[in-house]
């Protein structure tokens, strides 16, 4: 650094002044220069950790302001502001948006032209002033030419509440599948890893679907065989009883009165005097049903939506696009009212989680076995450690 700082004393440095920005993103970070001059041509220079791997810096029209230092008053909170009309800033993030940056470290890096590789002044390590860093703090100001953001040095202590992160009692903090490796590694956030199209692996290796609406009451295929005598019952088995008197909601918002439907239920425990199935009924365990979407089919809603109908609807041509979906408002056939499912009026997502570790155990903890003549998840949970949000400690016990 001595010599660089020799260079800035002199009244010619003979080389313009660089300046280099570094984001901090997950899996790989982002190189900008504010450009040398007119010229907005690509800069190498070394890398801050590892002297011996060049960084290429792209330039784009960037400003950082309110930088100094001072003995006295609280730390400085410079602003960074970022051409809003070009997408190279975007395109670097690796899908991420500007809100995403925020609590992401930038780095800024000063130095000579001169010393930048390729120039004659290119030495290991690279010649620079002192680095410096801020966490992103906040978007400051936003408009269709520019945004600019907040910066905060890592010892501003101005409003942050400590342990950093607050824990809710008793919900998870988590994005409900935010964390899915099924994601890019730019769009996981958090720390669920519940998969984003239900799947899990059995203890035999086997990939299985299973899958939770928002009370953790699993929902299972219509095909699987439902008994209807309940007057005995065997751990695992299905069983249905008929539910009357449901309120339909036709499209137009009338209400149909004196409908029929089911109860869904898989038995707990095996005994000969279960008692009626009910939510408080230990020897019972609620479930719902989905069948596989049909466009000549009518889906209905009711005014207790826990009796809505689920589907499974695959968006593309692989099973990477089959979810699960809830009906919010009866789509008849034929009508305006008709809409295939998707994030819209009428449907849903159907797998959803209730941020408890009930929620999570339900999922994680699925096990599996052939009950009845078909694979489905059996009433024991295996083993496993849990990713529950609300209460880290989870993550060493079972």
């Amino acid at each position: 650094m001595t010599d660089v700082i020799k260079d800035v004393q002199k009244q010619d440095p003979g080389s313009a002044f660089v300046e280099l920005f570094e984001i901090d993103l997950p899996g790989t970070n982002a190189f900008f220069h504010s450009g040398l001059e007119a010229d907005l041509s690509t800069i190498q220079f070394r890398d801050r950790l590892s002297p011996g791997t060049t960084r290429t810096y792209t330039a784009i029209p960037i400003q950082i302001d309110g930088i100094d230092m001072q003995a006295a008053g609280g730390n400085n909170r410079p602003t960074l502001r970022v051409a809003n009309v070009l997408s190279t800033f975007g395109d670097a993030l690796g899908g991420l948006t500007n809100e995403d940056l925020l609590g992401r470290k930038i780095y800024r890096r000063t130095t000579l032209y001169k010393y930048c590789i390729g120039q004659s002044g290119d030495a290991n390590p690279p010649i620079e002033f002192l680095q410096q860093m801020w966490f992103i703090d906040r978007i400051s100001e936003k408009t269709p030419l520019h945004i600019e953001f907040e910066l905060a040095s890592p010892f501003d202590l101005a409003g942050v509440s400590l342990p950093r992160r607050q824990v809710v009692a008793n919900a998870c903090a988590w994005k409900y599948q935010g964390a899915s490796r099924e994601l890019s590694i730019a769009n996981q956030h958090g720390g669920c890893t519940w998969n984003t199209y239900s799947r899990i692996e059995d203890t035999d290796g086997t990939v299985r679907t299973s899958y939770f609406n928002k009370k953790d009451e699993e929902v299972v295929t219509s095909s699987a065989t439902f008994n209807t005598n309940v007057s005995s019952i065997t751990e695992g088995f299905y069983y249905k009883v008929t539910k009357s008197n449901l309120v339909k909601i036709n499209t137009d918002g009338s209400l149909t009165t004196g409908q029929s439907s089911f109860d869904y239920w898989q038995a707990a425990v095996t005994t000969s005097s279960p008692g009626t199935p009910s939510d408080t009924n230990a020897n019972f365990r609620r479930i719902r049903v989905y069948s596989t979407y049909s466009a000549s089919t009518t889906y209905n809603a009711y005014t207790d939506p826990n009796y809505n109908e689920y589907v499974l609807y695959d968006r593309g041509s692989d099973d990477d696009h089959v979810r699960l979906w809830q009906v919010k408002t009866t789509s008849q056939v034929g009508s305006a009212h008709k809409a295939t499912p998707d994030f819209n009026n009428y449907w849903q997502l159907g797998d959803q989680c209730s941020k408890t570790v009930t929620g999570c155990s339900r999922r994680f903890k699925s096990s599996f076995a052939t009950i009845d003549g078909s694979v489905r998840r059996k009433i024991g949970e295996k083993d496993e450690v849990l990713p529950f949000g609300g209460f880290p400690g989870t993550r060493t016990r079972s």
